[in-house]
């Protein structure tokens, strides 16, 4: 998802307004996209000093000189100095977040007048702007499922349309909101948009059992082979060039 990103941003690593952050903050770096960007904006600022957090010691070794990776849990209370941050960047942690207004009044209590925070985050559930996708379509009923076993888990999916609001109640100003459409498959016909598709279909394919196994068996009370068998018609209903499926991000 690391390469989706880029490509929707034209190449950059953020769109936050930052020149030359001296302390990056990455908490939850939930997957190998995130410790690619913590990688890739300690290459583009060698003067700063990047600290991505995780659960989990899952971190490659080989990382640029000023990377680290610490264990530590970003919804318990931080032992950092207060603002101590210049710029604080969350990726794709929906679903994983018991108490975001918590996490992101700690984000504000430890980021430095004048610093940035960035939130990139996806909307579910899917849609398409031609009705192709339908409700009683399985793509649309897996993200249901999801968005209802992030519910029963207490880490919920359904953060994008309250994220400005959370923001502004943590305290931060200045707040700015970028929308864009991210298709699932190669089937738009617009060069750039058919290119991230590629790169989100196949990051959803290989994602899907990471993404919900645990939801749908824990949650929802599916059998294993339940599931599978859902999955195969996720995935016939992802390739089928006639379903013009995206998702907001």
């Amino acid at each position: 998802s690391h390469h989706i990103y880029l490509l929707l941003l034209g190449g950059d690593l953020y769109v936050a307004p930052i020149e030359r952050p001296k302390v990056i903050l990455i908490p939850l770096l939930t997957h190998t996209a995130t410790t690619s960007w913590a990688m890739d904006i300690a290459d583009k600022f060698p003067d700063a000093e990047v600290i991505g957090t995780d659960l989990s010691p899952i971190q490659p070794e080989w990382v640029p000189p000023n990377v680290h990776f610490e264990i530590d849990d970003a919804e318990s209370p931080w032992t950092y100095p207060e603002n101590f941050f210049d710029f604080i960047h969350i990726r794709c942690l929906f679903g994983a977040i018991i108490d975001w207004p918590a996490l992101l009044k700690q984000c504000h209590k430890h980021l430095a007048p004048g610093g940035w925070i960035e939130v990139a985050e996806l909307k579910l559930p899917f849609e398409s702007d031609d009705g192709t996708l339908t409700k009683d379509s399985y793509l649309y009923k897996w993200c249901q499922y999801s968005l209802e076993s992030g519910q029963k888990s207490g880490r919920t999916f359904e953060i994008t349309d309250k994220m400005y609001g959370w923001l502004g109640f943590a305290g931060f100003t200045d707040l700015r909101e970028r929308n864009m459409r991210v298709p699932i498959g190669p089937w738009p016909k617009d060069a750039k948009e058919k290119e991230v598709g590629k790169y989100n279909l196949l990051n959803l394919m290989e994602g899907m059992d990471g993404f919900t196994t645990a939801l749908l068996t824990r949650f929802l009370g599916w059998k294993p082979i339940e599931v599978q068998a859902f999955y195969g018609n996720v995935r016939s209903e992802m390739t089928n060039p006639r379903i013009h499926s995206h998702f907001r991000q």
